[in-house]
């Protein structure tokens, strides 16, 4: 475990003497990047130190596993680990916002959408929807933040709460944690202008690692506070848009849910960079960000083991049943769908994964439920099959 006073400033200005600190902290400026944006009268600057480095290179390493694990799955097996990633982005963002939602609707909404009914939440799942099929789009201007503001905050926003500026806001705003008032939005509205820049250069070069420029954009992002409300879900949208663009889908689709899970320590984060001990030492919120990566490799690393030996188990017990050649394969293919997916696979998607036309599959899935081996499940107009745990 690194000691940590070895992350930030923040944590060495309780570590060093008054001398040996601020000599850290020129050296540190010295050998970092120091951004054209100054927050509370300072610079803002961002230096890795040997810890920094230790956890980029374990999420190097994890990636790598990770890639390799998801690279020995089925089709099917990928296919249904990327939709109940998302389906957890989507409802632990909806959390995070205090927005009511089940993981049931959102997975009803991500698979029939065209027949969705209006509601709160509707253009926030059509927007991962959309980010699913489509995939990565760079945001290239302001234009674009609010523009994308505008589609993923549609209907749930309340109108005293729209941007009232030339593109953001133009009133200012105290940005909270829902409990305690963490700091001042960015104040007036060129003021937000100027951090967006800075936001947009990072996400858009390569002067760092994915896993660096994104949390320091999204620190930036979240620090501006561009809108009166919605800037958290909009933030963590923005960093599975972009990793989309170079890691794989289920880590690009579970970053708001590791954020979910360690919410307090995020919220920690924040508070720690804006300390004026920090001196705008944004290591001191790279470091947790890179624990959330970190936590997110882990636990997706672990579903699929976890899973492969679930359905390796499903398998076997499958040998032993009196099946016919088509059921067997068709039956095989449901131990992936009744294992990787909550809800179980659809007609069409067991077709197409067994290679079978859907008349047969029809016809095995019957033999299946007649021999009480089949469980089906209706959400919205679709049903889909599952093995029975019995």
């Amino acid at each position: 475990m690194v000691d940590k006073k070895e992350l930030s400033t923040y944590h060495r200005f309780f570590s060093l003497p008054s001398e040996a600190f601020d000599a850290y902290l020129t050296q540190s400026k010295k050998e970092g990047v120091v951004f054209p944006l100054r927050l509370n009268s300072e610079d803002v600057f961002y230096h890795r130190t040997n810890s920094l480095s230790d956890s980029l290179i374990l999420l190097a390493s994890l990636e790598g596993d990770f890639r390799q694990l998801e690279g020995s799955l089925s089709a099917i097996a990928q296919d249904e680990l990327i939709r109940t990633c998302l389906v957890e982005e989507v409802y632990q963002t909806n959390l995070i916002e205090g927005v009511h939602s089940t993981r049931k609707e959102i997975f009803r909404l991500l698979e029939d959408f065209a027949n969705a009914k209006k509601g709160k939440i509707i253009s926030i799942v059509n927007k991962y929807r959309i980010l699913l099929e489509q995939g990565f789009s760079p945001i290239q201007s302001l234009d674009d933040i609010r523009h994308l503001y505008d589609v993923l905050m549609e209907g749930a926003i309340m109108k005293k709460d729209r941007p009232d500026g030339v593109l953001f806001r133009k009133d200012s705003v105290s940005v909270t944690n829902g409990v305690m008032s963490l700091h001042e939005g960015l104040y007036p509205e060129e003021r937000i202008e100027e951090a967006l820049q800075v936001v947009l250069s990072l996400l858009n070069g390569k002067d760092f690692t994915f896993y660096e420029r994104s949390a320091i954009a999204h620190y930036l992002f979240e620090y501006a506070h561009p809108f009166y409300d919605g800037n958290g879900r909009m933030g963590r949208y923005i960093l599975s848009l972009y990793a989309l663009e170079e890691k794989p889908k289920a880590f690009a689709f579970r970053i708001a849910a590791s954020i979910g899970e360690g919410k307090a320590k995020y919220y920690r984060a924040f508070k720690e960079y804006q300390d004026v001990r920090n001196h705008n030492d944004l290591a001191t919120f790279v470091g947790p960000m890179l624990d959330f990566y970190i936590a997110d490799y882990r636990h997706l690393i672990k579903e699929i083991q976890d899973k492969k030996a679930e359905v390796a188990l499903w398998q076997g017990k499958i040998l032993s049943w009196n099946l016919s050649k088509g059921e067997r394969k068709t039956a095989a293919v449901l131990s992936e769908g009744s294992v990787w997916s909550v809800y179980g696979v659809s007609k069409s998607a067991l077709a197409i994964a067994a290679g079978l036309d859907e008349r047969s599959v029809q016809r095995h899935l019957a033999s299946l439920e007649k021999k009480k081996l089949v469980l089906r499940q209706k959400i919205g107009r679709q049903t889909y099959f599952r093995l029975s745990n019995s």
